[in-house]
């Protein structure tokens, strides 16, 4: 399946009430590099249609450069939902956030809203990306195949504290409870070619347990993090900027590979270790990434 190249790395991705002017304002110079709209959690039901105005009004007002624009939904098992996405799909929209996703069909009822709504605003079918929140036992064994369903589908986050209550965990110092769910999502973003997005760090004031659950993302193989507070965007940056030793090796290694099929050589090696594709390719994505860390 080829999903949409997504222009530049997304590494931060926050969370900010749909309900809350002060907050959204705010949210435009926070340095992230999305910002997810809430109208799930944070949004009371009665407060639900207020909501909906602000972001589409924030949305519609949007000037480049901005981060990109997402919007997080009601779960399609709720009556809220559909008027969710009847409200915010525009030009500025880049995703929408699918929260306690588990379900083929209703992803296949927000394909068809979606298709409708893009439609009706004068947009090109599949502008809108999907990125799928998993948060329960039933969504994790899903994943694949949620991932699968479309095209569409371009980001998987683990929704940790959800998939807790799911299933009946304690929370842990060092989340072991959670470590199996975690690890296998950022297996099945990357078989699937989606962005693997790690959940929400609550405690927003300790720093430093910030930066051991981030750095343990990304060598779960995590690309971006969640984020509840504007104060954890530059660690999530920091953690996953390329070091100059990381980015030193992967130039050598492109070097190497480019050097090889130059000679038409059959077996490509750099320093004694034999170089494949897949070591190549994570080499280039390592480079954009540094290179978009630099404008």
């Amino acid at each position: 399946m080829s999903r949409p190249v997504i222009p530049s790395p997304i590494r931060s991705l926050l969370f900010v009430p749909g309900n809350r002017r002060a907050m959204i304002e705010k949210s435009w110079t926070t340095g992230a590099d999305a910002l997810i709209f809430d109208l799930e959690d944070s949004v009371p039901d009665d407060a639900k249609d207020e909501a909906r105005e602000l972001v589409r009004a924030e949305l519609h007002k949007a000037s480049e450069p901005h981060p990109f624009l997402l919007v997080r939904i009601n779960a399609t098992r709720t009556s809220h939902w559909q008027a969710d996405v009847q409200s915010v799909v525009g030009e500025n929209l880049f995703g929408l956030l699918i929260p306690k996703c588990e379900s083929f069909a209703a992803l296949q009822e927000l394909k068809q809203l979606l298709e409708e709504q893009e439609r009706a605003a004068g947009m090109s079918a599949g502008s809108i990306r999907v990125f799928l929140l998993i948060e329960t036992a039933k969504g994790l064994l899903a994943a694949s195949r949620l991932a699968e369903s479309s095209a569409r589908i371009a980001g998987l986050a683990f929704g940790a504290e959800d998939f807790r209550l799911d299933m009946g965990l304690a929370p842990t110092p060092d989340g072991r409870e959670v470590f199996y769910a975690r690890s296998y999502l950022a297996i099945v973003a990357r078989a699937t070619e989606c962005l693997a997005i790690d959940s929400v760090y609550t405690h927003f004031r300790d720093s430093e347990g910030l930066r051991r659950e981030t750095q343990l993302a990304k060598e779960l193989g995590y690309n971006a993090k969640l984020a509840v507070h504007p104060q954890q965007i530059p660690i999530i940056h920091e953690v996953f900027r390329p070091t100059e030793k990381e980015i030193d090796e992967a130039r050598r290694v492109v070097e190497a590979f480019a050097k090889a099929e130059a000679a038409h050589t059959g077996v490509v090696s750099l320093d004694g270790k034999m170089i494949d594709k897949p070591i190549v390719d994570r080499a280039r994505r390592l480079l954009i990434l540094a290179e978009s860390e630099s404008r």
